[in-house]
């Protein structure tokens, strides 16, 4: 059968299904387009215009002979939501998307857009910059879905289906986006909605007052979260609370339309996450209470709640802290493929960070006081058999599955807190079946792990504890001395030799094991192991649309200030002023493809 549809009638058919429009970015067609197999010819062996679409030149090579996704139990629910409130068109439905860390909530915004129609925009509000750019550049390549990072500049979404922006971005300027939400119709999605706080008083921080300014507007409201606890006595806002016999009051899913529920069960089931192995290390530790002068020594594990707090920052303070790190990354040097130490100040993630480096590790930064913090996540991203050192900036919405290891020199015991930590590493990858945790072995952080592996169907529950809290908070001890005594593991029965493995290695064993070579034999072992420090992540290189825009801009720049010395007699500003004449605009208000066409523009008379 011939690959291309070759039939004039069959191909206007195409174009008038998809309105002269590109399927995927949803730009104009034009002269050239092409008429793709959904899924690929060189799978169905046939050319059937019932299963093509309009596709223009760049999205099509770029799709290439890419299959469908093959989505998880969530995301097909998420896609069927999708389509009968399309069919519904029904203003002010509210959807909770409660999906467990690395569990695959980030298909969830595309699934839903699939369905929409070309009018309808999305408003994606994520925690943190590096979640902004992980989104932006996942939903083109994944999906098709081309957003546009904004910040609070006006005209937001630009020619896009929508925007990323941050939390911290819309609470700064609610006045812009509340028109925004008037001028076009929005789907507002909230990424982590804990964030957005009521306190007792009933006062709400300022996310929760855009929240509250802007879901009136909305075509409707998508709660997607891995978490429904804050780490607080403050509620979440938009969530319903019910007090139970005990009298503690519980997140609720009502006042939701839709409700998605992904448990780790569920994505250990599916392979979509892997288990993780503890290890526990406990020692004694001795303080001095700054009020009375009164020392006091306990073991780590043993602390009672009163002494909770000064006992966790004794062990971070002191030798125990030292021993946990050099056994983290004894462990990491032999058995891993990424590590993220997770640290208590950004004092002591430089402190490690440097540390690193004078060890010859390639290790990176991610601390609001390194400039350059952004581009060290993305350095990391690319660099095999890497480190990153962090306290919070990374610790949420970073998306790195050959991460393997975890060291966590952090006081903080919030259960949400610690459970994003951990899903850092518990992302499944290539070769990974397993990933590891450092912790300390205090009552706090027992309790929140048995939380985590209680979810696990085999798991063993480690020593209960009657310990509460997030963390020291104000300090009213002073630490004077602890050591390592103990390591315990928890679920951790064997030694794995590559806890990762990244691509070129697994088809290396697989093509040697499957002509009978033991996998065992110490010549592949020496194999796998020159193999370990080939980059075969695929790099993090992508710009996202604010990223290419101020690229172009500052070409543009360039080229207007050439023209202006050579054919306005060094008159500045006359190009830019022809400019804003032509486009009836200023640069600064073009969208991406608008920039584009200037750059040619001036580049033909600067030529």
């Amino acid at each position: 059968m011939q690959r291309t549809l070759r039939s004039k009638k069959l191909r206007s058919v195409l174009y008038r299904a998809a309105n002269g429009k590109c399927c995927i970015c949803q730009c104009e067609l034009g002269d050239g387009w092409h008429a793709d197999h959904v899924i690929p010819f060189s799978v169905l062996g046939r050319t059937n215009v019932h299963e093509m679409q309009a596709l223009c030149r760049t999205c099509n090579l770029k799709k290439g002979n890419k299959m469908p996704k093959e989505l998880r139990e969530h995301q097909e629910l998420m896609r069927k939501y999708a389509k009968k409130i399309a069919s519904d068109r029904r203003r002010g439905f509210r959807m909770l998307a409660h999906v467990v860390c690395g569990g695959g909530k980030s298909w969830l915004p595309c699934l839903l857009m699939e369905s929409m129609p070309s009018d309808v925009k999305l408003c994606w509000v994520v925690p943190r910059l590096a979640l902004q750019e992980q989104a932006t550049i996942g939903s083109l390549e994944d999906f098709g879905l081309h957003l546009r990072d904004a910040g609070n500049d006006d005209n937001p979404s630009r020619n896009r289906r929508g925007v990323v922006v941050t939390h911290q971005a819309v609470s700064q300027n609610v006045a812009l986006w509340e028109d925004e939400f008037k001028r076009h119709k929005y789907i507002l999605l909230i990424d982590e909605p804990h964030h957005a706080k009521v306190w007792r008083s009933g006062e709400k921080n300022a996310l929760a007052k855009f929240i509250e300014k802007v879901e009136p507007y909305a075509l409707g409201t998508v709660y997607m979260t891995g978490t429904l606890t804050t780490g607080d006595s403050g509620r979440i806002y938009g969530i319903e609370y019910k007090t139970d016999d005990a009298g503690k009051e519980t997140p609720s899913t009502d006042g939701f339309d839709y409700v998605i529920r992904y448990t780790r069960k569920h994505a250990l089931a599916e392979k979509a996450i892997v288990k993780m192995e503890f290890f526990f290390h406990d020692g004694p530790v001795k303080w001095e209470c700054l009020k009375s002068g009164e020392v006091t020594q306990t073991m780590l594990s043993e602390a009672d709640k009163e002494s909770e707090s000064n006992a966790i920052w004794t062990a971070l303070s002191t030798e125990l802290a030292e021993s946990l790190f050099e056994r983290g990354y004894a462990h990491w040097k032999s058995n891993g493929n990424k590590l993220l130490v997770v640290c208590d100040s950004q004092a002591n993630a430089k402190k490690w960070h440097k540390e690193l480096l004078h060890r010859g590790e390639s290790a990176f930064l991610a601390v609001s006081e390194n400039d350059e913090a952004m581009q060290d996540i993305k350095r990391f991203k690319k660099t095999p058999r890497s480190v990153l050192v962090t306290c919070a900036m990374a610790y949420e919405g970073l998306d790195e599955k050959p991460l393997s290891h975890v060291i966590s020199l952090t006081h903080i015991r919030s259960v949400p807190w610690i459970e994003q930590m951990l899903a850092r590493v518990w992302r499944m990858d290539h070769g990974k079946s397993v990933c590891y945790a450092f912790v300390t072995d205090d009552p706090r952080m027992r309790r929140v792990i048995d939380k985590i592996k209680s979810e696990e169907p085999d798991a063993k529950s480690t020593k209960p504890s009657n310990g509460g809290g997030d963390g020291p908070g104000e300090r009213s001890a002073a630490p004077v001395a602890s050591r390592h005594e103990l390591t315990r593991l928890s679920g951790l029965d064997h030694e794995v030799a590559f806890a990762v493995m990244n691509t070129k290695q697994q088809k290396v064993y697989e093509e040697l094991t499957a002509v009978g070579i033991d996998p065992n034999n110490e010549h592949l072992i020496g194999i796998l192991k020159a193999l370990q420090t080939i980059d075969t992540q695929p790099l993090f290189g992508s710009l996202t649309d604010r990223e290419l825009e101020k690229n172009i801009r500052q070409l543009i720049s360039n080229h207007c200030r050439r023209i202006d010395r050579d054919k306005f007699n060094s008159k500045w500003g006359s190009m830019y002023k022809e400019l804003y004449r032509r486009n009836g605009c200023a640069i600064e208000e073009l969208n991406l493809d608008q920039l584009r066409k200037t750059l040619q523009y001036v580049e033909s008379i600067s030529a």
